[in-house]
């Protein structure tokens, strides 16, 4: 067999859910551990240093072997000792850090929380702006009138603009004061303690002008900041919330795969049923490269599973009988039993989540903690210098230069321009049905000059078989049952649609089914051993194994006993929707090749439909990678289009790896970004929409920090009024959020 079979792209439980599993481990002195994992919901990071800084306070606990912690999705994932701290204490702890934690799955809870988050977000922004117009309706005349409004009347005014700061201030911006707190604990400037410092300086400073009667005050700029700023975090709330709903409706639309459904009581296929119609103790077959499809617990005596959708980690875990198996794990050894304990409603918008929770690398993680790690503390050195610059003058001058300073240069406009941009294109791109799961894959794919596609299940899909050469005595009806009973243990894209074509038929019962990924599956069946698959797998019943050959065989499979060749399987490709046209949009800026474990002449007739010169047949998965690393060596930026377990290989290796629709779990654990649209026209808008995005983050980045260039030495030499401080930081954040709207998939 060539591929793997087409299967969700992810599946889990919705809502507020702590996914807890046990497995037997081993630590560094031979220590068994009871390693568990668990998902814990953090419902108020207001920026990716939250996450960043959620993640290594929890690496610090004891027990806990690994963390991670995701900003889009505002999810906790964490590997402990159970014997060390459990999932409660690790709670209490995230929430010892000031922030919202809850870890049970009632969706209620979760929806109630969301509600109780947006009332406060609207309740602190109204406030603010309201009192931001008032304070402006006093502000405004005092700056226009000067010394021409009455002392009396200037007091009053002055007054009543301190009166209306006061909520502003403790009410509306407590949250920035709990970031700054949360900042300076664990020792790491960020914007948050520029946002405090600067509303502290401007509050003191203006107080004490009112009192002296004398200088620039601040009232004004302090309430728009703070107006502005919650503005801005609700906007970013409002995305990371649309960015689940999104997912939530791709999991509903998602392809459905097919999973053996077991009699109870024996290892008996009773039927095929899809995701959707698995049921709690439903009792399903998973086998070889097959992903869990639902949370539940392990009937068989042992199964080895990779968890790395779950953990990060790529070593594989060993489960002994009745340990519960999380969904989206990929089973690596036989195939085993598994009793579901969800259902697929609940399950596939978890697994989303799951590959959503891997979506950020290294790299792109520090390109926003950089602006917190250089621009913050270069603010507050600016802010000191302009201070002792001017302390000749007196310090009333020096202190409300350096108050401007630090008014007038917000840093929010250069810590939204890539982050608001990222999740403005995630939100999107997943409404189209195109799931990113490394934002920096996206930036990459601009630069790809070479697109490297698979054939089966990736440009086309099978269809129409037909049984022929068919041995006497047997029927066909016979045959097409022992073909999908078979099948029942394959997971490759020929297996889906074999199944489905021999639907009718009744299952036989299999035993010792084994399948070997690329060649075929084996099993007996009312005492006869067979083998389905390549030809030179199903000879080695009968024959030597270097009796025949694949090459230039007009059928692609054959079924055997051990008797002989018993009939064989023929079947048609149709091209999948939009293949034509996204190779006519990629031929001309592109180079294409196509890559396929299928016959040469097989993939020659599909590269001459599609009009690609360069197409390869016969190719092994780790053939595909050597091509790939071929084409970087030659100075190619690579891409990979695939969708099964043998393109996973080449995905670790390529710039950018994409996993068409109904990919395995195998292809989209190591995928960048993955389909779920049945048309091949996605890859050519999400292209587009990808160079799109790249401007725009560029020119939120350019207009930052030229606004940041310009506007300090001018409020550090006194040409900025607070009027003008506040109307400066407004626009250039608010500049940020306008061209990030104008991100669109049209």
């Amino acid at each position: 067999m060539l591929a793997a079979e087409t299967s969700p792209i992810a599946s889990g439980s919705t809502g507020l859910r702590a996914a807890a599993e046990a497995a037997p481990v081993t630590d560094r002195q031979s220590r068994p551990v009871a390693t568990k994992l668990c998902a814990l919901d953090v419902y108020d990071m207001d920026c990716a240093a939250c996450a960043i800084l959620i993640e290594s306070e929890l690496r610090k606990c004891a027990g806990v072997s690994s963390a991670s912690v995701h900003y889009a999705t505002q999810r906790a994932r964490i590997a402990y000792d159970a014997e060390q701290t459990s999932e409660l204490a690790l709670a209490e702890f995230i929430t010892s850090l000031g922030y919202a934690v809850r870890s049970d799955s009632a969706l209620l809870d979760r929806a109630a929380i969301v509600r109780k988050i947006r009332r406060r977000y609207q309740w602190q922004t109204g406030l603010a702006a309201f009192c931001a117009m008032q304070i402006m309706m006093f502000s405004l005349p005092r700056f226009l009138g000067g010394d021409e409004i009455e002392l009396p009347l200037a007091r009053l005014m002055d007054g009543a603009a301190l009166l209306l700061t006061l909520p502003v201030l403790f009410f509306c911006a407590g949250s920035f004061f709990r970031g700054a707190k949360r900042e300076w604990h664990i020792q790491r400037i960020g914007i948050d303690s520029a946002v405090a410092v600067s509303l502290v300086s401007a509050f003191a400073g203006s107080v004490w002008h009112v009192w002296s009667g004398s200088g620039q005050l601040y009232f004004d700029s302090i309430a728009m900041f703070v107006a502005l700023l919650l503005g801005v975090r609700w906007f970013e709330w409002e995305r990371r919330e649309a960015n689940r709903t999104s997912l939530e409706g791709l999991a509903i639309n998602s392809p459905s795969a097919s999973y053996a459904l077991l009699n109870e009581g024996d290892q008996q296929v009773q039927l095929f049923i899809d995701i959707a119609q698995i049921v709690v103790d439903s009792r399903l077959l998973i086998g070889h490269l097959q992903s869990v499809p639902v949370d539940g617990y392990l009937e068989s005596d042992a199964a080895t599973l990779d968890e790395s959708v779950l953990t990060g980690e790529s070593t594989p875990a060993m489960k002994c009988r009745n340990a519960k198996l999380s969904a989206g794990t990929i089973n690596l050894g036989e195939p085993f039993v598994l009793r579901a304990q969800s259902t697929a409603e609940k399950s596939t918008t978890q697994r989303l989540l799951d590959l959503a929770d891997q979506s950020e690398r290294p790299e792109h993680r520090a390109r926003f903690a950089n602006v917190s790690r250089i621009f913050v503390p270069a603010l507050f050195i600016v802010a000191m210098l302009t201070f002792i610059a001017f302390f000749h003058l007196g310090i009333d001058v020096a202190l409300e230069r350096a108050i401007a300073v630090l008014i007038v240069s917000c840093p929010c406009a250069l810590a939204l321009a890539a982050p608001a941009a990222y999740a403005r294109a995630f939100t999107q791109l997943a409404s189209l049905g195109m799931i990113v799961r490394r934002g920096d894959s996206l930036d990459r794919l601009t630069s790809v000059d070479t697109f490297v596609f698979d054939k089966t299940g990736t440009l086309t899909d099978p269809h129409e078989f037909q049984l022929s050469h068919v041995r006497a005595p047997l029927d066909i009806d016979r045959l097409r049952a022992i073909v999908a009973s078979l099948e029942a243990y394959a997971n490759h894209p020929l297996a889906k649609s074999l199944r489905a074509a021999f639907a009718e038929e009744p299952l036989l019962y299999v035993e010792g089914a084994t399948w070997k990924p690329g060649l075929g599956v084996s099993g007996v069946i009312e005492g006869v051993q067979y083998r389905l698959g390549r030809k030179s797998y199903v000879v080695e019943l009968f024959s030597r194994p270097d009796a025949s050959s694949d090459r230039n065989a007009t059928p692609m499979l054959y079924l055997a006993d051990s008797a002989g060749m018993v009939c064989t399987i023929e079947f048609l490709e149709a091209l999948r929707p939009g293949a034509r046209t996204l190779m006519q949009s990629l031929s001309s800026s592109h180079d294409i090749e196509i890559m396929s474990g299928d016959r040469q002449d097989r993939v020659d007739s599909v590269a001459t439909l599609l009009g690609i010169v360069h197409a390869h047949g016969d190719v092994s998965a780790t053939e595909k990678q050597q091509r790939v690393e071929t084409l970087q060596l030659d100075g190619r930026v690579v891409a990979m289009v695939g969708d099964g377990w043998n393109d996973s290989v080449a995905f670790a290796r390529a710039d950018v790896s994409i996993a068409a629709a109904g990919a395995t779990d195998a292809a989209l654990r190591s995928a960048d970004l993955i389909s779920a649209s049945a048309s091949l026209e996605v890859l050519k808008t999400t292209l587009d929409y990808a160079k799109r995005l790249r401007r725009i983050i560029l020119q939120n980045y350019a207009w930052a920090i030229a606004y940041n260039l310009v506007a300090i030495p001018f409020a550090a030499l006194g040409y900025v009024d607070p009027i003008y401080a506040a109307i400066g930081m407004a626009s250039s954040s608010a500049l940020v959020v306008a061209n990030t709207l104008r991100l669109n998939t049209r």
